[in-house]
């Protein structure tokens, strides 16, 4: 793949599996991009245990349905493509290995994460911390349809802060039914769980007060009297003294967003005075949903723009079961030029 003809060229017979199309073409001769074919196909033979067949492009990739992650399938199905000048470069390809270094713990800053790969397969990534302090944060929408690969979107998120986090994170999870898969964050990080509120009328006024309490506790620590006193400076400063920091970061996640809204009037109370004030006081709000109402936005983040994931789904090519369900996710962050396409799925 630089570009050389390896040493041991001419000891081994070649195998036609490996073989790109153009090389069969008269003067096909081994080029860049046919290499990085040979290795889009060593990596599905490692991915099933087994051989292909003799070709295969981004139309027939022949691999199970979940069994690969979407940022896998795209790199399998980019290395593969039939006109070698939409293959991409080695260097493309490190960068996109590299960007899994991500979504390991202390793989990167402790509030960004990976989201997936775009269609050149350059990195896709969301920096949750707040935007005074450099970030895109601290909020994060999710929106649109199907709702397990918004879901699967969501605890992608929540498992790569929870895992990377190196000060420490305290989850407050909420969702309309019980069916967003929040409960598998139960023993990973210090948290209050309200699931299945549409049940359990009772917890609603429970959650409304706990994120009340939390803002105060949080104020207090930091002081309302000093202008330039955030988390963000409570966190470096501890860092930089070898001071206990004792105050962790807060991630309230709700799922069903509209749904939950509709509970009882203090839901949204709770929620804006978390929107709002939570840039400063080290809380970040992720809310997941079918559909959004603008103006419901515009009165819970007021003038602040949440980093906003939109989901469109792609229907199964006729029905059949055993091809992953995918969607085109766009992310669109208020600092960034434009939006910027990934794959997603389950």
């Amino acid at each position: 793949m630089d570009g050389r003809i390896g040493p041991h060229w001419d000891a081994y017979a070649p195998d036609p599996r490996y073989r790109a199309p153009e090389l069969d073409m008269p003067g096909g001769e081994p080029t860049r991009e046919s290499d990085v074919y040979a290795l889009g196909v060593i990596l599905m033979d490692a991915a099933t245990g087994e051989g292909q067949g003799e070709y295969q492009s981004e139309a027939t990739l022949a691999l199970p349905a979940g069994l690969l992650s979407p940022d896998w399938r795209a790199i399998l199905e980019a290395c593969t493509r039939r006109e070698p000048a939409r293959r991409p470069s080695a260097a493309r390809l490190q960068r996109a290995f590299d960007s899994f270094a991500l979504q390991r713990p202390g793989g990167g800053q402790p509030m960004r994460v990976s989201l997936g790969l775009d269609p050149s397969l350059d990195p896709v990534g969301l920096d949750l911390e707040s935007e005074h302090r450099g970030g895109q944060g601290p909020h994060l929408l999710l929106c649109g349809l199907p709702a397990a690969i918004r879901r699967s979107v969501l605890r992608r998120v929540l498992d790569q802060l929870t895992r990377q986090n190196p000060t420490g994170l305290e989850l407050v999870r909420a969702d309309y039914d019980g069916r967003s898969g929040l409960i598998g964050f139960e023993d990973v990080a210090r948290d209050v769980s309200f699931l299945s509120l549409s049940d359990q009328s009772a917890y609603i006024l429970s959650f409304c007060e706990k994120l009340r309490q939390e803002v105060t506790k949080r104020w207090n620590m930091l002081g309302r009297s000093i202008d330039d006193s955030d988390f963000g400076a409570l966190a470096h400063h501890a860092k930089e003294y070898g001071i206990p920091h004792i105050l962790r970061r807060l991630v309230v996640v709700v799922e069903d967003f509209q749904k939950v809204l509709l509970l009882a009037p203090e839901v949204f109370t709770a929620l804006r005075q978390v929107a709002m004030e939570g840039p400063r006081i080290g809380m970040h709000l992720i809310v997941s949903t079918d559909d959004t109402n603008e103006a419901t936005l515009a009165r819970v983040f007021g003038e602040l723009k949440p980093a906003r994931i939109d989901l469109r789904g792609q229907r199964r090519r006729d029905g059949d079961l055993t091809v992953p369900l995918t969607a085109e996710a766009t992310l669109q962050v208020p600092s960034a030029d434009g939006p910027v396409s990934f794959p997603a799925g389950v």
